[in-house]
């Protein structure tokens, strides 16, 4: 009896490590998220950076290798301005290329704390079905950690993404 547990254990082992190894293994994603991924990064939105801001970098994250399958191409950098001339700068740039303004959440709700990884707004694009553009300001630091960096940040799925997906109070 315990030699066949033995075996069937081994055996189970074999499994979940070929699983695990297939799953790390996996080095390219759908043709259909590189292509966005490759848009969106290119894209002549992620140029938009306010005046007083420094330190700009780029990312990408395909939805195929993030935790959630969430896409997210963007910029985060360092703003020297005040958090509304920032958001208002998003406000004004962005629905000239067609992005509309669908949500808008302030930093922090009352009795939450901070509303991580909702963004302060939220746009939306007739043109990119799925594909949100967001705005973030920073989280302020706490203890030993710094304040995060602005984003202007892509997010997209294959399956598409809303505003209303991101922005639950």
């Amino acid at each position: 009896m315990i030699i066949v547990l033995s075996v069937v254990g081994v055996s189970a082992i074999g499994v979940l490590a070929g699983a695990v190894l297939l799953h790390v293994g996996k080095t390219s994603c759908p043709d259909v998220e590189e292509a966005m991924a490759q848009e969106l990064a290119d894209s002549t939105v992620l140029r938009l950076v306010p005046p007083n801001s420094s330190s700009v970098y780029r990312y990408v994250t395909k939805p195929c290798k993030d935790d959630d399958n969430i896409g997210q191409v963007g910029i985060g950098f360092g703003f020297s301005g005040a958090d509304s001339a920032f958001l208002d700068y998003y406000k004004t740039e962005l629905p000239p290329l067609g992005w509309t303004l669908r949500g808008e959440l302030p930093a922090e709700v009352p009795g939450e704390g901070l509303a991580l990884g909702r963004p302060q707004l939220c746009f939306e694009n007739t043109g990119k079905p799925g594909v949100i553009l967001n705005v973030d300001l920073p989280i302020p630091a706490m203890g030993d950690l710094p304040a995060s960096p602005y984003f202007l940040e892509y997010r997209f799925t294959s399956e598409g993404l809303s505003c209303s997906d991101v922005q639950r109070p």
